[in-house]
């Protein structure tokens, strides 16, 4: 168990090794390439750019489901109603 541990350890080190003498190429596409093989092994490989999600009325209606979409309505309309009340209550003290 030992000795195959260590020599997963040699056999590590030998393209770490080969990397690093890469990276000093006079041929500049040898060298990026050993770099972004470097960075790959030690931050992991980049992902695909995601878009973010959109957080406007319309996308966040698109996803809702036809009982979310009617319980947005009905807070919606409620608010609606308590303004309307408060409105109201604003024209009739000024009176």
């Amino acid at each position: 168990m030992v000795r195959s541990s260590r020599l997963r350890g040699v056999s590590l080190l030998v393209p770490s090794e080969r990397l690093g003498e890469l990276v000093e190429s006079e041929d500049e596409r040898v060298a990026a390439v050993a770099c972004n093989a470097i960075l790959d092994r030690a931050f992991g490989k980049p992902r695909p750019h995601q878009p973010e999600e959109k957080d406007d009325l319309v996308s966040r209606l698109e996803r809702m489901s036809d009982e979310e979409r009617l319980e947005e309505a009905r807070e919606i309309l409620e608010q609606f109603h308590a303004a309307l009340a408060r409105h109201r209550a604003s024209q009739d003290w000024e009176e």
